[in-house]
């Protein structure tokens, strides 16, 4: 039976919370024969709309026609538009969706918490055992159904005690930390007497609010109180252990999967789905603890010496990265160095399973700077620059977009999964990385986003070096290069003379020839045609040498006078190409053509002799000196 391939998309607004739906979706498909294919960004920790269009590319990555369902995490999809439109992508590929985090508009499926449980738990426990009935709620944006539902679930419970909040209580945060914090600073800058509580949106607002309160010498809960939302990991070992709700984000990620399972199989099921939220007494209201922060807080400690350690050697291993993979001059050195990179450390971060691809334009960029780059799709092939699955290694192929990993080992049967993160400069798509089978790398918010702004940043660098180096190599060639003939110039025949030098120098039995070639009625056409045909003459002339001469360079080296390095199989057919030249010309002569298409050339040529040579220039003496005795002969003729 063939696996089931179904899409989830996310931003990476909670790493952990992320991480729990993950896990939750995994449990879920353990029953079936299912990949998992998360579509991750960070755009929400950026204001800067190129590189948020950058970020959000991802999502036009999949082809939702080659996938069994999708599963859309609709926290921080706060873009204008987006969560419609991928919802919309499911219905007409003809797949079921579930969403979760936010509640559809167009009838999709919905798995979420039931938020006001918890709450209505967590507020009537503050307004009742507590009777803190003078409070301010730290809320998310105003805009956000889940602060709202906070926000009247606690207006409920003041009403009920005959209390109520004033607009004037309400802090808006965008969910940022920050504005929590200031607004709580300028409270207690103000004068003004202290609420009983502030009652935040979630324990990210919560933490900061603490902060503020300790730094103005207030204790939490002695003082006031505070509680929040969510029951993060760092809630819960802060200190005071922050007063929470546990929305159960594993519980909404496996009833999705399992929801999504019975629609693929065509089994009806209501269009709402709720899992009770859970109110977690803590040290910030003063209550005992259903667990002991204790515990959990000397668990961290001991984490925080290993992350240490682990941060250093992760620092370390991206600099050794980045020191290997900028040693290159091609792309496809690039590709071959990261795999030597995976091959020769085992401890990287990549894992087992890691794939980097990149658009075409990213090298065509290198040779063409008006070089358009994708912003809103993926190119229908891909460039795999390394592979890795199962310790697999490969590098420098190419990909059908709609593959999206280029290897998976057969011999891995159960459920895999996968994460794509989008690469680019701005907003300039230059591809995706994809990790596999570790989802606590979602959760490691600080290695995956350093890791993979360190990638853009190397690939950014090394497309400036090699596109510099190829311009330069380019300004080489035009300032050796005639500009009228296009073959190379007297600057350029110098530099051979020194390399002709060298060679002899080395090797005194060096074979090499020069050829002399002038130009014979140029004047004539100029004076009779004007100088544009006396121009086309010259290019005519060049093009005659060059036809006869393939296997050798020349060069103009002053206005009607053209030298040949002769060598390989052209210095070994020397005399042949003489007479090839003298036939060719004599066929133009009888030809019925125009008479400034008749060209012709004197020439004359001259082989490094040892015993009589003391220099290159010696040879070009002697060829220049046969070239004007052909030069008269010719001319005696006419």
């Amino acid at each position: 039976m063939n696996k089931k391939k179904i899409a989830v998309f996310a931003t990476g607004w909670s790493p952990e919370i992320i991480e729990s739906y993950i896990n939750g979706m995994i449990d879920g498909f353990k029953k079936d024969n299912v990949d998992l294919y998360l579509f991750l960004n960070y755009a929400l920790t950026t204001s800067k709309d190129y590189i948020i269009t950058g970020e959000l590319n991802i999502y036009n990555l999949p082809d939702l026609n080659d996938f069994d369902g999708a599963v859309i995490i609709g926290n921080g999809l706060d873009f204008s538009g987006l969560f419609e439109e991928i919802t919309l992508r499911c219905k007409n590929a003809n797949i079921p969706a579930v969403c979760t985090g936010r509640k559809p508009e167009n009838g999709a499926y919905f798995v979420g918490s039931d938020n006001r449980v918890g709450a209505r738990e967590l507020y009537e426990h503050i307004v009742n055992d507590h009777n803190c009935t003078d409070v301010v709620f730290i809320a998310g944006s105003a805009d956000n159904p889940d602060s709202n539902t906070r926000l009247n679930v606690l207006r409920e419970c003041l009403e009920a005690k005959g209390y109520s909040l004033p607009d004037s209580r309400i802090c808006y945060t965008d969910w940022l930390p920050g504005e929590a914090a200031e607004y709580v600073s300028n409270w207690h800058l103000s004068g003004r007497k202290m609420p009983q509580a502030f009652i935040c949106a979630n324990d990210t607002l919560a933490m900061p609010v603490c902060d503020v309160l300790r730094n103005s010498g207030y204790k939490v809960p002695d003082d006031l109180i505070v509680t929040g939302y969510d029951y993060e990991f760092f809630c819960r070992i802060y200190d005071p252990a922050i007063t929470s709700v546990n929305q159960c984000f594993d519980k909404i990620g496996m009833e999705s999967a399992s929801l999504l399972l019975d629609l693929i199989a065509g089994i009806k099921r209501p269009r709402r789905m709720l899992v009770p939220s859970r109110f977690v007494k803590s040290e910030s209201c003063g209550c005992f603890m259903e667990s002991d922060a204790n515990d959990d807080r000397r668990v961290a400690c001991k984490a925080f010496f290993h992350n240490n350690m682990k941060q250093s050697m992760f620092t370390s291993q991206l600099a050794m990265m980045e020191t290997t993979l900028m040693e290159g001059k091609s792309v496809e050195e690039f590709g071959r160095n990261f795999a030597e990179y995976m091959k020769n450390h085992s401890n990287r971060y990549e894992g087992n399973t890691f794939h980097l691809l990149l658009e075409p334009s990213y090298a065509q960029s290198i040779i063409d700077p008006n070089t358009v780059f994708n912003t809103t799709k993926y190119s229908d092939i891909l460039n795999v620059v390394v592979t890795m699955d199962n310790g697999h290694i490969s590098y420098n192929e190419t990909m059908e977009k709609n593959k999206l990993v280029p290897f998976i080992s057969d011999e891995i049967k159960e459920n895999r999964f996968f994460v794509f993160l989008p690469i680019h400069e701005r907003e300039k798509n230059y591809g995706y990385i994809v990790f596999g089978d570790d989802v606590s790398k979602i959760s490691d918010y600080n290695y995956l986003n350093s890791y993979i702004l360190r990638i853009s940043t190397i690939l950014e660098m090394y497309r400036q070096r090699l596109s510099m180096n190829f311009m330069n190599v380019k300004l080489m060639e035009y300032s050796a290069t005639d500009a009228l003939t296009h073959v190379k110039n007297r600057a350029a025949y110098e530099e051979m003379e020194k390399k002709l030098t060298n060679e002899i120098m080395k090797d005194i039995d060096y074979q090499f020839g020069i050829m002399m070639f002038d130009i014979n009625n140029l004047k004539k056409i100029n004076d009779e045609l004007g100088h544009e045909y006396g121009d086309q003459y010259i290019v005519g002339s060049c093009m005659l040498i060059c036809n006869i001469y393939k296997c050798s360079p020349v060069y103009r080296i002053g206005g009607d006078e053209f030298v040949c390095v002769l060598t390989g199989t052209d210095y070994e057919r020397r005399d042949d190409l003489m007479l090839e030249l003298q036939r060719s010309m004599k066929e133009l002569q009888i030809k019925d053509i125009p008479f400034h298409e008749k060209y012709s050339v004197a020439c004359g040529m001259a082989v490094y002799n040892p015993d009589v040579d003391s220099s290159v220039s010696d040879v070009f003496n002697r060829a220049d000196d046969a070239m004007y005795e052909n030069k008269v002969a010719m001319k005696a003729c006419r």
